[in-house]
């Protein structure tokens, strides 16, 4: 199910035309994996794991996305109303501008923003509690809280839509580099953050997102 006069037949053909897997990496999600979506918005990767033989847990804050996102999900996937971070409770998020879609973001550009405070779960308790190998996260900016305190060592497999929205500072995104580098076997960072102009101040000159692949042989 997608709804009319959204990014959402977007969003799906980009998972489907392989938007979190990198021709140059085995990077295929593959038969018997156990996935955390995190940020699932309606199902796209999602459906995509089950459609590859793999196992979803899908976990999404916006209550509007969610209720797609059950509609379209069968019984047997667990999705989950919430945020992902380091440690259970509770945050606030900001609603983007933009009416053609539903996103969220922890940082305020804004002061008109509507906000939807929701609750956040320990990724770390979730990846324990659900015996998940592999995680994809794009949840809007929270993934640098992620990278600084978590504890993402043992996956097999890790795709991260990296937000510059809350943090543009260059030096801490290539801290945060160097932890996945020291913690994985193979790193992959797409061409437009290797490529990105920084200003003075040291950082990046536009917002800009992408991906970046990380996997454990």
């Amino acid at each position: 199910m997608c709804r009319p006069g959204t990014n959402d037949y977007k969003t799906v053909a980009d998972v489907f035309a392989g938007k979190y897997n990198h021709g140059g990496l085995p990077f295929a999600v593959e038969k018997d994996e156990r996935w955390l979506d995190g940020g699932a918005h309606i199902g796209a990767f999602s459906a995509h794991c089950l459609r590859r033989g793999a196992t979803p847990t899908a976990v999404e804050p916006s209550i509007d996305n969610f209720e797609i996102l059950r509609a379209n999900m069968p019984g047997r996937v667990k999705i989950i109303h919430g945020s992902l971070g380091v440690n259970d409770g509770n945050c606030v998020l900001y609603k983007t501008p933009f009416k053609e879609c539903t996103e969220f973001t922890t940082a305020k550009t804004d002061g008109n923003m509507p906000t939807e405070r929701v609750r956040v779960y320990s990724i770390n308790n979730l990846i324990e509690s659900s015996l998940i190998d592999c995680v994809k996260l794009s949840i809007c900016g929270k993934e640098s809280d992620i990278l600084d305190s978590a504890y993402l060592g043992e996956l097999k497999k890790l795709v991260i839509e990296y937000d510059f929205t809350k943090s543009r500072s260059i030096s801490d995104f290539q801290d945060r580099i160097r932890f996945l580098k020291a913690i994985f076997d193979v790193i992959y960072i797409s061409e437009n953050v290797i490529y990105a102009l920084e200003n003075p101040e040291g950082h990046w000159k536009l917002l800009m997102k992408s991906n970046i692949y990380c996997l454990n042989y």
